[in-house]
């Protein structure tokens, strides 16, 4: 079946779009998505022909990415529990003949005023919750959450035997004999005849239920293993990585190490690695997704230049280099060097970066040099006090919507009646979405990553619901960090949101069509969509907006005529709430304050 890349006039809007149909097969690998789609943000045919061309090259990037991770899933699905022991085997056997170097100790060692001990319970505690959770609602997720607690170890082993494996049963039996085989080697650190020659050199760190930085790198010429344990794996078929005992020292610095000599691109990649060991999946594409474009422009500037020599003369000269590129590339000029880049925007006169972005960037790639300080590679952070600091910027309008304005965007069609066509692609999150935003002031991101048991009754008063804002599962994130619960206003029982849940398996999401994208965001869709509905209304400086979050600046705006301000933070989850949403115990304070906001005529929703 052949699938096509066309770009079309929307017939509704004007505006050009472009689609491409993603193979049966890919699909897991895409959210489940069957397309592809994309905005080209222009009424002109012609200029949405010259912006196709960059949208048809990503796609069939992102297509052939998941081809590659199919090719490798149908690969690791033939491998063998036999081969699978080998590679354990093999990693134990190589792990045993570093047992006797501070940098491996400090795996499986904690030193305590007591003397040393093993840390087993870091292996062994979320072991014993896997099993318990076999068999239960939980087991999917506690299994995810184990395979990423061990990936640093079954990455390591997978990387001695060159073996690419992607298949989740195959990773998590490896996690599992891995964590059992670390178990082991605790004792023996423990035993080992040097440990006392060498205890006064041991790494000293706290025992943590995560990884500490520096984990997975060790920095170490490993020795040889067993040689029963190197020709099983030869045997099986794997090409397996050569480690020899020489000590002669490398001519190129080796991988996952880092040092003054190290380039921009190599520490980068090593926090970014550190990162992803202690976070989620879903918190590290968000994390990561923020800081890329800062990144490549970083490594393009400096390209080899060791960090060691950065001065804070080369990072002010980059920080005015940031603020010469274009700030709203087109996608063919997006896809150019930024030297490129540069010299278009000179020569047609393109809008530039703002010094707030810059800033903003140059704040994100400080953090990669802060960790390199942190951990004594570098004597001071380059990217410190090189900023001139932020541009004041004229509030062209308040950056909530007004009540005129709001009456206007609950009169569009969408939320009296939804077409087939906003129910398949969005389902009911059109509608609920922007509701919910505007009675609880909430960030649209916490709403689009709740599930149905995220919205509770209160334990102490039946007639009280709230939405259980949380970071419990491993597709949700809170930007504070806190969790959080947001009381459910009558007036939004009595729109219907009770019934819509009623619509919902209980087990799924409150959104179920929405998926996450490439940043684990699950709201970007819908807010594009409800973006180009809003734009129909002639809403004054709309540009100025943020569409779905003016709704929350708007809820604030009212919440100070009839709450204090304590109580306002602790609903919308500000910062500086501190412990305060958590001293209200029911939280009936919060529900009173709540039922006092202003309501506001918005059609009942209908589900047909």
């Amino acid at each position: 079946m052949a699938f096509m890349t066309q770009p079309y006039s929307d017939k509704k809007s004007g505006i050009w779009k472009i689609r491409k149909g993603i193979p049966k097969h890919l699909r897991s690998f895409l959210d489940g998505k069957v397309e592809l789609k994309r905005s080209l943000e222009t009424k002109d045919a012609h200029v949405a022909k010259a912006r196709a061309a960059g949208v048809i090259a990503e796609f069939e990037s992102v297509i052939a990415l998941a081809q590659s991770r199919f090719d490798n899933r149908e690969n690791g699905q033939k491998i063998s529990s036999a081969q699978l022991d080998a590679i354990v085997s093999y990693w134990v056997a190589y792990e045993h003949g570093r047992l006797t170097q501070a940098d491996i100790q400090a795996r499986y060692l904690l030193e305590t005023p007591e003397g040393l001990e093993g840390m087993t319970e870091w292996f062994s505690e979320p072991l014993e919750v896997l099993f318990k959770a076999n068999g239960t609602s939980r087991q999917q997720t506690e299994e995810q959450r184990f395979v990423r607690h061990m990936s640093a170890f079954v990455d390591e082993a997978l990387e001695l035997s060159q073996c690419l494996l992607y298949d989740h049963s195959a990773r998590l039996y490896l996690a599992i004999q891995l964590s059992k085989a670390c178990i082991r080697l605790c004792n023996s650190a423990i035993d080992n005849e040097e440990l006392t020659r060498r205890k006064q050199g041991l790494i000293l760190r706290e025992l943590n239920r995560d990884f500490e930085p520096t984990l997975p790198y060790t920095n170490i010429e490993p020795t040889d293993p067993s040689g029963d344990a190197l020709q099983q794996l030869k045997d099986l078929g794997f090409r397996v990585t050569a480690m020899t005992t020489s000590s002669a020292a490398p001519s190129k610095q080796k991988e996952g190490e880092l040092s003054i000599s190290s380039s921009v691109s190599q520490l980068i990649d090593w926090v970014n690695n550190q990162k992803k060991i202690v976070i989620s999946e879903v918190a590290f594409r968000s994390w990561q997704g923020d800081r890329n474009r800062p990144c490549e422009r970083l490594i393009e500037f400096f390209a080899d230049k060791p960090i060691g020599e950065i001065q804070k003369l080369d990072m002010r000269n980059f920080f005015n280099w940031i603020i010469r590129c274009p700030s709203k590339p087109s996608q063919e000029i997006r896809a150019l060097p930024f030297k490129k880049q540069i010299e278009i925007a000179d020569k047609h006169g393109l809008a530039r970066v703002s010094i707030n972005t810059a800033d903003k960037e140059l704040k994100l790639i400080s953090g990669y040099f802060q960790q390199a300080v942190k951990l004594d590679i570098l004597p001071k952070n380059p990217c410190h006090q090189v900023s001139p600091g932020k541009e004041t910027v004229r509030a062209i309008r308040d950056p909530g919507y007004s009540n005129a304005e709001l009456a206007k965007i609950f009169s569009l069609p969408l939320f009296s009646q939804r077409t087939n066509a906003q129910k398949a692609r969005y389902g009911e999150a059109p509608y609920w979405l922007p509701v919910i935003l505007a009675y609880t002031g909430a960030r649209a991101e916490e709403i689009a990553q709740l599930y149905v048991k995220d919205i509770k009754q209160d334990s102490d008063n039946s007639e009280r619901w709230y939405f259980h804002i949380q970071e419990i599962r491993d597709d949700q994130s809170v930007k504070t960090g806190e969790s959080r619960k947001v009381p459910i206003c009558q007036t939004l029982i009595q729109l219907g949101l009770l019934d819509y849940l009623n619509t919902l398996p209980a087990e799924g999401r409150l959104f179920p069509i929405l998926k996450a994208n490439n940043k684990a965001k699950y709201h970007l869709a819908v807010a594009r969509y409800l973006k180009e509905a809003f734009m129909t209304l002639d809403i004054e400086h709309f540009d100025a907006l943020k569409p779905l979050h003016a709704f929350r600046h708007r809820f604030i705006t009212e919440a100070r005529k009839v709450m204090r301000e304590d109580v306002q933070n602790a609903i919308t989850g500000h910062s500086n709430a501190g412990n305060t949403g958590r001293n209200y115990g029911i939280y009936s304070e919060l529900h009173q304050a709540i039922e006092k906001m202003p309501v506001i005529d918005i059609p009942k929703w209908c589900f047909k």
